[in-house]
């Protein structure tokens, strides 16, 4: 009976830690009307713009952030002592993968990644710095072309086996 026990409050509290997760993102994309994403990037990966690199960062962090970090100091009020716990989890969970980011500037996409092995779930990350549309294929990515519109973000999460392979013409 116990060992019942601790299985369903294991089950139930990774339950609840994915909970926690869905709404980071959630808080992530809206939070203050603009969301974090404006300043750090759709995954945190910083985007090249003013917030940089949070991925990962703890509550302490942030709570640091909103208090000295005058970009952020309107978030402070906004902000409950919940929301910024569960921003952290999503923070926390997105080192759970190794981030893939790319941009495309100058007719061709240069990327940087972090640390990876064959079959890794990835979180990919594709910037398209011009002012025009770019297209491309990536087979392992969709099925379809994939159409990301001027000074656009292109997000995936999957497996990558191959890095020539799965993205063919990008220099890491």
């Amino acid at each position: 009976m116990v060992n019942w026990l601790i299985v369903v409050a294991l089950l139930v509290g990774l339950n609840l830690v994915q909970a926690d997760v869905t709404a980071g993102e959630q808080l992530y994309k809206t939070a203050g009307g603009y969301g974090c994403a404006v300043c750090h990037g759709q995954l945190g990966e910083g985007a090249g713009q003013a917030g940089g690199y949070i991925r990962g960062a703890s509550l302490q962090a942030l709570n640091d952030s909103l208090l000295t970090n005058p970009p952020m100091q309107p978030l402070s009020g906004v902000l409950s002592d919940a929301d910024r716990a569960t921003l952290a989890e999503f923070l926390k969970d997105l080192v759970q993968r190794p981030l893939l980011s790319a941009k495309y500037q100058d007719g061709q996409w240069q990327g940087e990644m972090e640390p990876w092995e064959r079959g890794d779930t990835i979180d990919l990350v594709l910037y398209n710095t011009t002012f025009d549309t770019v297209e491309l294929q990536l087979p392992k990515v969709s099925n379809n072309a994939i159409v990301i519109a001027p000074l656009a973000t292109f997000t995936w999460r999957g497996q990558i086996t191959d890095l020539q392979q799965d993205f063919p013409g990008f220099t890491w």
